[in-house]
């Protein structure tokens, strides 16, 4: 039975579902643009969220976890109404101050989204939209 995905509406109903959970699997579409991470909640609850149009990801984990399997201790996801000014900003990279007043830095025109999750992995991902998924 194929994977049926609905746009994430309520951020609270998300925060509330995966923390104290685990994310089984991270990847990377070949395109580039969407991020799935894969959490279970218990053995009988997985829940696949889908970030899609990623416009910047962050990974980070001990140097020794290799086990592959990650505990959520919070998970936040926040819209960002200035089109990720404030948050592509704080990210202090060199070749947006030598950009073209013409060439895009955010995206003034688009809503956002800001999911980050922390535990025994960090992943911070900005996105134009987040889709889940549920097997139970």
């Amino acid at each position: 039975m194929p994977r049926i995905f609905r746009d994430l509406q309520n951020h609270e109903e998300i925060r509330d579902r995966l923390r104290k959970s685990q994310i089984l699997d991270i990847s990377l579409k070949s395109e580039g643009t969407i991020s799935e991470l894969e959490f279970t909640h218990d053995a009988s609850q997985e829940i696949l969220l889908r970030c899609l149009n990623v416009i910047h990801i962050v990974f980070s984990r001990q140097l020794d976890d290799n086990d592959g399997c990650y505990y959520v201790c919070d998970i936040y996801v926040n819209k960002l109404t200035d089109g990720g000014q404030n948050q592509l900003d704080k990210l202090n990279y060199g070749f947006r101050e030598s950009l073209d007043p013409t060439e895009v830095a955010y995206y003034p025109d688009r809503e956002l989204l800001h999911l980050y999750i922390e535990g025994g992995v960090g992943i911070e991902v900005i996105c134009e939209s987040i889709q889940i998924s549920e097997y139970i």
